[in-house]
């Protein structure tokens, strides 16, 4: 995994060139001013190659490379398109019609065509060459989001309005797939054969079918969605979501499932130990959780503490209940299950190591102490 870090600065738009080995990124010239530079890195070494000057005093926003790879696009909030030419950065085109702030451009697959949407709640059409080929007409919303179906036959819109339009490239009124008032959309992708992904406002991840219009919830961000990618393949059918809630999450559409958890976090003494993507993973120098054997008396685990050389933890055992474990870590650096008992029936909601070897269960409406004699003594009942 190779880091971009621009002097520091922070990015406001990427794009990848799968062909040319290529990310361009865009952002601010100087802390808190407007990002008008744009970069070209190469995916594979890291290195910057090329740094192209937008111009003017306001944010490029998005960013697109042709199917090709050969040509870039930018949108800005300045109410510009721009085309440059990635082998020398050269500026070809600036494509000023919208006249105010543009927030999205997409080459169609075949690259004959380039769509942008913006304030202007209007979808502009060019050619590759910078010339005018239709406006399109309907939204009655700034458009934040555009996705071109694989033949390139069909181009998709969403935006401010809470609609998701389909346009024919033959011309004519557009196909409104989804209405929702209130709902701001900013993110579209196609996702396999007749179906659209998107997200935006609400933090939901919906999917659309094409043709007979039934909508889907595939999931949830703790936050607004931003931006969404599928992939396809090998029996494989993956959409991956980036939101307001700082996560990138990865969904089996397949199956229906998110392939996402949440990261669990606890401290230790000088320690911390994560659990991310079903493993716990230690971090730092307390005696407690060095070695890989703590590491794998945890695994499995639903939650986990740590006092001291104990630790405590519980596991689902199904319909049987929670199985809760203690161990403890000799001097000789060994582990050793001290104690294990089994909850019929309950779920954990929270635990704690205690002294003398204990855990502290909250099970419900009970708060358990839980030792080697197998005692559970109720302290408090709500």
């Amino acid at each position: 995994v190779n880091e971009l870090e621009p002097d520091g600065e922070w990015i406001d738009a990427l794009a990848g060139n799968p062909n040319r080995a290529l990310i361009s990124g865009s952002g601010p010239s100087e802390f808190c001013m407007p990002g008008t530079s744009i970069w070209l890195w190469s995916s594979t070494f890291g290195n910057l190659q090329t740094t192209l000057d937008h111009g003017g005093d306001q944010t490029v926003v998005d960013l697109a490379f042709n199917a090709g790879g050969d040509l870039l696009a930018s949108a800005s909030e300045d109410g510009t398109v721009r085309l440059w030419r990635v082998r020398d950065g050269a500026l070809l085109h600036t494509l000023r019609d919208h006249g105010t702030r543009v927030h999205v451009v997409r080459f169609a697959p075949d690259g004959a065509l380039l769509a942008s949407g913006g304030w202007d709640a209007k979808v502009r059409l060019w050619g590759a060459g910078g010339k005018r080929r239709g406006v399109l007409s309907g939204h009655e919303g700034t458009i934040r989001a555009l996705a071109w179906r694989g033949d390139g036959r069909v181009l998709y819109s969403a935006g401010d309005d809470g609609t998701v339009r389909a346009w024919s490239r033959r011309g004519g009124a557009a196909r409104v797939l989804f209405r929702q008032v209130g709902l701001r959309i900013y993110a579209l992708a196609t996702a396999g054969k007749g179906r659209l992904a998107f997200g935006g406002s609400d933090g939901v991840l919906r999917t659309v079918a094409i043709g007979r219009g039934e909508v889907r919830t595939v999931g949830r961000h703790g936050g607004e969605i931003n931006d969404v990618v599928f992939r396809g393949g090998e029996g494989k059918a993956l959409l991956a979501s980036a939101g307001d809630d700082h996560t990138v999450r990865l969904w089996d559409l397949a199956q229906r499932r998110s392939l996402w958890r949440p990261p669990r976090l606890l401290a230790a003494d000088d320690s911390l130990l994560l659990r991310a993507q079903g493993r716990w993973r230690a971090y730092g120098g307390a005696l407690p959780l060095r070695g890989a054997g703590w590491l794998r008396a945890a695994e499995g685990a639903s939650a986990v503490d740590v006092r001291g050389a104990g630790l405590c933890l519980w596991r689902r055992q199904g319909a049987a209940g929670a199985l809760v474990e203690r161990w403890d870590r000799r001097r000789d650096a060994s582990r050793v299950r001290t104690w294990s008992q089994v909850l019929p029936h309950r779920e954990v909601s929270a635990l704690r190591a205690a002294a003398e070897g204990s855990c502290v269960a909250l099970v419900k409406d009970e708060l358990l102490v839980l030792n080697s004699a197998g005692k559970r003594r109720v302290l408090l009942e709500r």
